[in-house]
């Protein structure tokens, strides 16, 4: 299957339309550098075609390319940056330290 992947810089996600269904990760550009990656979301009857790896593929893939971090709230991206090296370094690490109140 060929895979017509766009990016949609305006609605802030990369898509694919397949048989009129659209397969989507969402994120949030949260600067110039830091996009944090929302949401996959592929409909259930097109599940389990490696449509939702493709697309965080080619995301990951524009970052790389265009020097952007990624932080995601997504467990199937985190899961895919952590089984693939080359895209570790995009990863962006939050500090658990807990606030200081004074």
């Amino acid at each position: 299957m060929i895979f017509d992947i766009k990016h949609d810089g305006k609605s802030q996600k990369f898509f694919i339309v397949i048989n009129g269904k659209e397969c989507n990760l969402k994120y949030e550009k949260l600067s110039d550098q830091i996009y944090e990656v929302k949401q996959m979301f592929v409909p259930k009857n097109l599940r389990g075609q490696g449509i939702a790896g493709r697309i965080v593929e080619f995301s990951l893939n524009f970052a790389k390319k265009n020097f952007i971090k990624i932080r995601t709230s997504c467990s199937y991206i985190h899961n895919f940056i952590e089984k693939r090296r080359e895209f570790k370094e995009l990863l962006v690490t939050t500090s658990k330290e807990p606030a200081v109140i004074i």
